[in-house]
Protein backbone atom coordinates (compact mmCIF):
# COMPACT_ATOMS: atom_id res chain seq x y z
CA UNK A 1 0.00 0.00 0.00
CA UNK A 2 2.61 2.22 0.51
CA UNK A 3 4.08 1.66 -2.95
CA UNK A 4 0.57 2.42 -4.23
CA UNK A 5 0.16 5.62 -2.17
CA UNK A 6 3.22 7.30 -4.23
CA UNK A 7 1.89 6.29 -7.24
CA UNK A 8 -1.86 7.69 -7.06
CA UNK A 9 -0.71 11.25 -6.09
CA UNK A 10 1.40 11.49 -8.86
CA UNK A 11 -1.47 10.37 -10.96
CA UNK A 12 -3.86 12.77 -9.22
CA UNK A 13 -0.92 15.62 -9.24
CA UNK A 14 -1.22 15.28 -13.26
CA UNK A 15 -4.45 14.27 -13.97
CA UNK A 16 -7.07 16.80 -12.55
CA UNK A 17 -6.68 20.74 -12.84
CA UNK A 18 -5.62 21.66 -9.03
CA UNK A 19 -3.78 24.95 -8.27
CA UNK A 20 -0.41 25.00 -9.09
CA UNK A 21 0.50 25.16 -5.27
CA UNK A 22 -0.87 22.25 -4.79
CA UNK A 23 0.45 20.35 -7.21
CA UNK A 24 3.79 21.47 -6.49
CA UNK A 25 3.30 20.30 -2.66
CA UNK A 26 2.44 17.19 -4.20
CA UNK A 27 5.33 16.34 -5.40
CA UNK A 28 7.17 18.05 -2.75
CA UNK A 29 5.31 14.89 -0.53
CA UNK A 30 5.87 11.97 -2.49
CA UNK A 31 9.70 13.05 -2.72
CA UNK A 32 9.83 13.16 0.64
CA UNK A 33 7.33 10.32 1.18
CA UNK A 34 9.00 8.32 -0.70
CA UNK A 35 13.04 9.08 -0.01
CA UNK A 36 11.99 8.67 3.83
CA UNK A 37 10.36 5.31 3.10
CA UNK A 38 13.16 3.83 0.70
CA UNK A 39 15.33 4.58 4.09
CA UNK A 40 13.04 3.55 6.76
CA UNK A 41 11.22 0.08 5.51
CA UNK A 42 13.12 -2.80 6.59
CA UNK A 43 11.13 -5.66 6.58
CA UNK A 44 11.64 -5.90 2.56
CA UNK A 45 14.64 -4.94 0.80
CA UNK A 46 12.45 -5.00 -2.72
CA UNK A 47 9.97 -2.91 -1.63
CA UNK A 48 12.90 -0.51 0.06
CA UNK A 49 14.69 -0.51 -3.77
CA UNK A 50 11.65 0.11 -5.74
CA UNK A 51 10.65 3.07 -3.00
CA UNK A 52 14.33 4.10 -3.72
CA UNK A 53 13.72 4.10 -7.45
CA UNK A 54 10.58 6.61 -7.41
CA UNK A 55 12.54 8.56 -5.17
CA UNK A 56 15.51 8.80 -7.58
CA UNK A 57 12.91 9.25 -10.42
CA UNK A 58 10.45 12.09 -8.53
CA UNK A 59 13.20 14.15 -6.66
CA UNK A 60 14.53 15.93 -9.57
CA UNK A 61 11.15 16.47 -11.14
CA UNK A 62 9.66 18.11 -7.75
CA UNK A 63 13.11 20.03 -7.65
CA UNK A 64 12.20 21.82 -10.97
CA UNK A 65 8.41 21.81 -10.36
CA UNK A 66 9.31 24.07 -7.02
CA UNK A 67 11.75 26.62 -9.19
CA UNK A 68 9.48 27.08 -11.61
CA UNK A 69 6.59 27.61 -9.19
CA UNK A 70 8.72 30.14 -7.09
CA UNK A 71 9.62 31.88 -10.75
CA UNK A 72 12.56 30.61 -11.89
CA UNK A 73 11.81 29.72 -15.47
CA UNK A 74 14.63 29.58 -17.59
CA UNK A 75 17.85 27.22 -16.15
CA UNK A 76 21.23 27.81 -17.19
CA UNK A 77 24.02 25.21 -16.66
CA UNK A 78 24.79 27.37 -13.12
CA UNK A 79 21.43 26.12 -11.94
CA UNK A 80 21.67 22.44 -13.18
CA UNK A 81 25.11 22.87 -11.77
CA UNK A 82 23.62 23.38 -7.97
CA UNK A 83 20.92 20.95 -8.37
CA UNK A 84 22.90 17.60 -9.52
CA UNK A 85 25.47 18.78 -6.65
CA UNK A 86 22.71 19.32 -4.34
CA UNK A 87 21.01 15.13 -5.28
CA UNK A 88 24.57 14.01 -5.73
CA UNK A 89 26.13 14.75 -2.09
CA UNK A 90 22.40 13.98 -0.74
CA UNK A 91 22.92 9.89 -2.16
CA UNK A 92 26.54 9.96 -0.89
CA UNK A 93 25.38 10.55 1.88
CA UNK A 94 22.64 8.22 1.85
CA UNK A 95 24.78 5.86 0.29
CA UNK A 96 27.31 6.29 3.78
CA UNK A 97 23.80 5.79 6.24
CA UNK A 98 22.76 2.50 3.93
CA UNK A 99 24.28 0.29 2.17
CA UNK A 100 22.02 0.59 -1.13
CA UNK A 101 22.96 -0.17 -4.77
CA UNK A 102 20.45 1.97 -5.99
CA UNK A 103 21.82 4.96 -3.88
CA UNK A 104 24.84 3.91 -5.38
CA UNK A 105 23.77 3.96 -8.83
CA UNK A 106 22.12 7.46 -8.12
CA UNK A 107 25.32 8.85 -6.54
CA UNK A 108 26.93 7.90 -9.60
CA UNK A 109 24.44 9.43 -12.09
CA UNK A 110 24.07 12.64 -10.43
CA UNK A 111 28.05 13.33 -9.86
CA UNK A 112 28.33 12.35 -13.89
CA UNK A 113 25.96 15.04 -14.62
CA UNK A 114 27.12 17.53 -12.04
CA UNK A 115 30.30 17.21 -13.83
CA UNK A 116 28.87 18.14 -17.31
CA UNK A 117 26.52 20.83 -16.01
CA UNK A 118 29.35 22.60 -13.79
CA UNK A 119 32.06 22.31 -17.17
CA UNK A 120 29.32 24.18 -19.07
CA UNK A 121 28.74 26.72 -16.74
CA UNK A 122 32.49 27.36 -16.42
CA UNK A 123 33.04 28.02 -20.47
CA UNK A 124 30.20 29.24 -20.30
CA UNK A 125 31.92 31.91 -18.17
CA UNK A 126 35.29 31.95 -20.68
CA UNK A 127 34.21 33.17 -24.47
CA UNK A 128 37.54 31.68 -25.68
CA UNK A 129 37.17 27.83 -24.77
CA UNK A 130 35.28 25.87 -26.89
CA UNK A 131 32.48 23.77 -25.10
CA UNK A 132 32.54 20.79 -27.60
CA UNK A 133 36.36 20.30 -27.01
CA UNK A 134 36.23 20.85 -23.51
CA UNK A 135 33.38 17.89 -23.09
CA UNK A 136 35.75 15.69 -25.08
CA UNK A 137 38.40 15.41 -22.85
CA UNK A 138 36.06 15.44 -19.83
CA UNK A 139 33.89 12.47 -21.34
CA UNK A 140 37.44 10.73 -21.61
CA UNK A 141 38.48 11.60 -17.94
CA UNK A 142 35.14 10.45 -16.80
CA UNK A 143 35.49 6.97 -18.74
CA UNK A 144 38.45 6.32 -16.86
CA UNK A 145 36.48 7.02 -13.82
CA UNK A 146 33.80 4.53 -14.36
CA UNK A 147 36.28 1.64 -15.31
CA UNK A 148 38.32 2.22 -12.29
CA UNK A 149 35.14 2.25 -10.36
CA UNK A 150 34.04 -0.76 -11.73
CA UNK A 151 37.34 -2.44 -10.43
CA UNK A 152 37.08 -1.00 -7.45
CA UNK A 153 33.45 -2.37 -6.63
CA UNK A 154 33.67 -5.64 -8.79
CA UNK A 155 34.25 -7.52 -5.31
CA UNK A 156 31.77 -5.45 -2.94
CA UNK A 157 28.21 -5.78 -2.61
CA UNK A 158 27.29 -3.49 -5.02
CA UNK A 159 29.35 -5.38 -7.55
CA UNK A 160 26.62 -6.30 -9.90
CA UNK A 161 26.78 -2.70 -11.62
CA UNK A 162 30.65 -2.80 -12.28
CA UNK A 163 29.72 -4.91 -15.50
CA UNK A 164 27.34 -2.30 -16.34
CA UNK A 165 30.06 0.65 -15.72
CA UNK A 166 32.47 -1.34 -17.40
CA UNK A 167 30.36 -0.96 -21.04
CA UNK A 168 29.40 2.55 -20.13
CA UNK A 169 33.18 3.44 -19.73
CA UNK A 170 34.93 1.56 -22.61
CA UNK A 171 32.33 2.21 -24.83
CA UNK A 172 32.95 6.31 -23.74
CA UNK A 173 36.12 6.26 -24.17
CA UNK A 174 36.92 4.20 -27.47
CA UNK A 175 34.53 6.72 -29.11
CA UNK A 176 35.90 9.82 -27.43
CA UNK A 177 39.37 8.66 -28.82
CA UNK A 178 37.93 8.00 -32.20
CA UNK A 179 36.33 11.88 -32.38
CA UNK A 180 39.79 13.19 -30.99
CA UNK A 181 41.44 11.65 -33.82
CA UNK A 182 39.07 13.01 -36.59
CA UNK A 183 39.36 12.39 -40.34
CA UNK A 184 41.45 12.77 -43.06
CA UNK A 185 42.71 15.45 -43.79
CA UNK A 186 42.13 16.75 -40.39
CA UNK A 187 43.02 13.95 -38.28
CA UNK A 188 45.49 13.99 -35.26
CA UNK A 189 48.13 11.26 -35.64
CA UNK A 190 48.73 11.40 -31.84
CA UNK A 191 44.98 10.21 -30.71
CA UNK A 192 45.24 7.83 -33.60
CA UNK A 193 48.24 6.05 -31.87
CA UNK A 194 46.48 6.28 -28.78
CA UNK A 195 43.05 4.78 -30.42
CA UNK A 196 46.00 1.78 -31.82
CA UNK A 197 47.45 1.41 -28.36
CA UNK A 198 44.65 1.54 -26.11
CA UNK A 199 43.05 -1.03 -28.12
CA UNK A 200 45.99 -3.23 -27.51
CA UNK A 201 45.33 -2.54 -23.96
CA UNK A 202 42.12 -3.56 -24.31
CA UNK A 203 42.71 -6.98 -25.52
CA UNK A 204 44.99 -7.64 -22.96
CA UNK A 205 43.17 -6.50 -20.05
CA UNK A 206 40.81 -8.18 -21.22
CA UNK A 207 43.05 -11.31 -21.31
CA UNK A 208 44.34 -10.70 -17.65
CA UNK A 209 41.13 -10.19 -16.08
CA UNK A 210 38.85 -12.69 -18.21
CA UNK A 211 36.27 -9.88 -18.83
CA UNK A 212 34.39 -10.61 -21.78
CA UNK A 213 32.55 -6.96 -21.92
CA UNK A 214 36.05 -5.52 -22.72
CA UNK A 215 36.75 -8.35 -25.29
CA UNK A 216 33.38 -7.65 -27.29
CA UNK A 217 33.30 -3.77 -27.20
CA UNK A 218 37.10 -3.68 -28.13
CA UNK A 219 36.60 -6.33 -31.07
CA UNK A 220 33.98 -4.17 -32.44
CA UNK A 221 36.26 -1.23 -32.13
CA UNK A 222 38.50 -2.81 -33.93
CA UNK A 223 36.19 -3.36 -36.92
CA UNK A 224 35.56 0.19 -36.42
CA UNK A 225 39.12 1.48 -36.71
CA UNK A 226 39.87 -1.10 -39.67
CA UNK A 227 37.25 0.96 -41.31
CA UNK A 228 38.49 4.32 -40.79
CA UNK A 229 42.15 3.38 -41.41
CA UNK A 230 40.69 1.91 -45.02
CA UNK A 231 38.82 5.11 -45.57
CA UNK A 232 40.98 7.38 -44.83
CA UNK A 233 44.67 5.99 -46.11
CA UNK A 234 44.06 3.74 -48.80
CA UNK A 235 41.32 4.98 -50.39
CA UNK A 236 43.10 8.54 -52.09
CA UNK A 237 45.89 6.03 -52.79
CA UNK A 238 44.20 2.72 -54.53
CA UNK A 239 40.50 3.73 -55.46
CA UNK A 240 37.29 2.42 -53.37
CA UNK A 241 37.65 -0.71 -55.20
CA UNK A 242 40.53 -2.15 -53.85
CA UNK A 243 40.56 -0.20 -50.77
CA UNK A 244 37.41 -2.18 -49.85
CA UNK A 245 38.81 -5.66 -51.04
CA UNK A 246 41.88 -4.71 -48.83
CA UNK A 247 39.82 -3.80 -45.89
CA UNK A 248 37.50 -6.58 -46.41
CA UNK A 249 40.75 -9.32 -46.12
CA UNK A 250 42.09 -6.82 -42.81
CA UNK A 251 38.33 -6.96 -41.18
CA UNK A 252 38.02 -11.12 -41.69
CA UNK A 253 41.67 -11.83 -40.78
CA UNK A 254 40.66 -9.67 -37.61
CA UNK A 255 37.51 -11.71 -37.15
CA UNK A 256 39.39 -14.85 -37.07
CA UNK A 257 42.37 -13.93 -34.80
CA UNK A 258 39.65 -11.93 -32.42
CA UNK A 259 37.78 -15.63 -32.34
CA UNK A 260 40.37 -17.35 -31.51
CA UNK A 261 41.45 -15.25 -28.70
CA UNK A 262 37.95 -15.10 -27.57
CA UNK A 263 38.44 -19.23 -27.22
CA UNK A 264 41.85 -18.65 -25.47
CA UNK A 265 40.49 -16.58 -22.80
CA UNK A 266 37.17 -18.60 -21.97
CA UNK A 267 39.57 -21.81 -21.97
Amino acid sequence: SIILLPIGLFVVANSFDIPEIVRTSIFVFISLLTYLAGIMIKKSEIEAKIMQVISGCIIPVSIFITLDYVGIKSFGPGIYSTIFISLSILYILSLLAINSIVFSINSIGFSTLFMYSITSYMVSLSPNMQLIDIMEYLTLALSICYLLLSSYIKNTSHGSISRFLDLLGIIAFYTTVLILGGYSPGQSIFWEIIGIASLCLGLYISKITQNDIYLKITSIFIFIFIGKFTGEYFVNSFGWPISLIFGGLVLIGAGFLLVRFGKEIKQ
